[in-house]
């Protein structure tokens, strides 16, 4: 059996034109949103750039300044060097509160209870009560013994309670850390 097909010729040829039309209006819009993307990208790095070339220029006027009538280059580079030494040690000899704590909470022996830890500064108390005067200072001597973190330990306080069966203490700790930068300094 034949088929036979009605519809003219003409009607196929003005779809397809359509769909040619519809496609070629959609990749224009692709186009365009790409082209506007990318311009938007350009000019954004264009400012990063900028502020970039801006800040560069900054610092070279700072230079500049600084190497005019009085300074020269070997005292600026000095000055640098001692600068870059200084905080090399300040970040090797750093304090960190949160080790010097797990250190004081690591240490008590079992009977020991930690009160309170004040630090201020490089400067701390520990208070606290046990039921043997033993674990005091055993507590005294093992955090004598982290070099790391204290440079010093002193006993504050022993005081036995009246009618209790415990001492009650006070712990002083000195803690390494930023006191190393009034011997790092150079006065002059």
């Amino acid at each position: 059996m034949h088929r036979l097909n009605l519809i003219p010729e003409e009607y196929f040829k003005s779809r397809r034109k359509r769909i040619i039309k519809l496609l070629l209006f959609f990749s224009g819009v692709a186009v365009l949103v790409l082209t506007f993307h990318s311009i938007l990208k350009y000019n954004a790095l264009l400012l990063e750039l900028n502020d970039e070339i801006q800040e560069l220029d900054r610092s070279i006027s700072f230079y500049r300044s600084s190497l005019g009538h009085e300074k020269d280059a070997e005292k600026l580079y000095a000055d640098l060097k001692a600068r870059t030494k200084i905080i090399d040690n300040l970040q090797k000899d750093r304090m960190i509160i949160s080790d010097c704590l797990k250190k004081i909470f690591e240490t008590p022996p079992p009977g020991t209870s930690l009160t309170s830890v004040d630090i201020y500064g490089t400067k701390g108390v520990i208070r606290g009560f046990s039921s043997e005067y033993s674990s005091i200072i055993f507590l005294v001597n093992k955090l004598e013994e982290n070099n790391d973190e204290f440079y010093k330990v002193e006993l504050g306080s022993i005081k036995r309670e009246s009618g209790k069966n415990f001492y009650t203490f006070e712990i002083m700790v000195y803690m390494r850390g930023n006191d190393l930068i009034e011997y790092q300094v150079d006065p002059t």
